[in-house]
């Protein structure tokens, strides 16, 4: 319904802020991939050699709602939902991988929770987004990004992009849509 409002050019979700770290899991490649050797230091892990991106649940439309580049690869698109497909962003492929094409790659988590159970392929590679470093060391945070479908996150982070500026009686529109939704 917001969509349709005018101005609004899109909407998406996740679990949490685009960009920030979210849930920080161990993982581990599939036989006969070619990983970085290196140590990095992760906060509240200290130095580690061990692969420990970010993962997120995001809706199958975010990437075109924030307008980020496809280095590689397909976007999520509704068939992806309830599958093992994943993106990841360049800072994951930079840090992680010597393979030269990620595509197709498959991992799994370390300790998987009920919805990251078996092996995960890579569909997709974007670029780091935001378009700010989360720290001064690295360009940005190596992050899974997992398709997922609105009632599937909680709590969820809505991201409403608009064509110019939001027109000022937006926010009340957005109370009265909401409260129609779920009153």
């Amino acid at each position: 319904r917001l969509e349709a409002e005018p101005s609004v050019i899109g909407v998406a979700f996740s679990a949490g802020l685009p960009g920030s770290a979210q849930m920080i899991k161990t993982i581990r490649f599939q036989d006969g991939v070619r990983v970085r050797a290196r140590a990095e230091h992760v906060p509240d892990v200290g130095i580690t050699d061990a692969l420990l991106p970010s993962t997120t649940r995001v809706s199958v439309d975010l990437f075109k709602t924030y307008g980020v580049q496809m280095l590689a690869g397909r976007p999520f698109a509704a068939p992806d939902l309830g599958t093992t497909n994943v993106m990841v962003n360049r800072s994951f492929v930079d840090m992680y991988l010597q393979e030269p094409d990620p595509l197709g790659l498959l991992f799994r988590y370390e300790k998987p929770n009920p919805t990251q159970v078996g092996w995960h392929q890579i569909v997709g590679v974007v670029s780091n987004f935001p378009g700010f470093p989360i720290d001064f060391w690295r360009e940005g945070l190596p992050t899974i990004y997992h398709p997922a479908a609105v009632g599937d996150i909680f709590p969820v982070v809505l991201s409403v992009r608009f064509a110019g500026d939001p027109p000022p009686s937006f926010i009340n529109r957005f109370r009265h849509i909401a409260a129609e939704v779920d009153p």
